[in-house]
């Protein structure tokens, strides 16, 4: 299989049977070029693709970690793409990690601004934690906490798509 046609974000795969399957950008652990070979995977209702590995590459890979001594982790990464919940549990980076996952720029924002009224907790989705933050808002306390928490995720490391995982 190949890449055929990459239009915007969306890119277009010729398959082996002739078809042709396309697949937004962001989903693809890999930038794809027009005329690369990758390969199909089906895992659970989820199709994924991974560049195919020519047998230079391999040769090239092997000869390099015999020089090192050294073995490197190779392993496929899955994205899910799950909409009706942002609450990821899952691995990132090696670390076991859950929370809601949202968009920095606009959390950071609303901490930032609204956070005396808790917007930020209402748009993480813990609802519990905005509604004491808008019970207080009259005590310029949540203002402050909502500022720190604002300032603190502006140095949270985002995916490749600009979110962050809040706790």
């Amino acid at each position: 299989m190949k890449v055929i046609r990459i239009n915007g974000n969306t890119v277009y795969f010729g398959l082996d049977d002739g078809q042709v399957m396309q697949m937004d950008r962001q989903d693809l652990d890999f930038e794809p070029k027009v005329g690369m070979e990758v390969e199909k995977y089906t895992s659970n209702n989820e199709i994924i693709f991974v560049p195919k590995m020519s047998q230079a590459d391999t040769l090239t890979e092997h000869s390099s970690l015999n020089k090192n001594n050294e073995q490197q982790d190779k392993s496929i990464v899955v994205n899910v793409n799950n909409s009706s919940s942002n609450t990821f549990n899952g691995t990132q980076l090696g670390e076991l990690t859950s929370g809601r996952v949202v968009s920095k720029l606009a959390y950071i924002l609303l901490a930032i601004f609204l956070g005396g009224i808790g917007a930020h907790k209402f748009y993480a989705n813990k609802v519990g934690t905005g509604f004491i933050y808008l019970i207080f808002c009259w005590t310029i306390i949540p203002s402050i906490i909502g500022f720190i928490e604002g300032i603190v995720a502006c140095f949270k490391p985002a995916d490749k798509n600009g979110r962050i995982i809040i706790d």
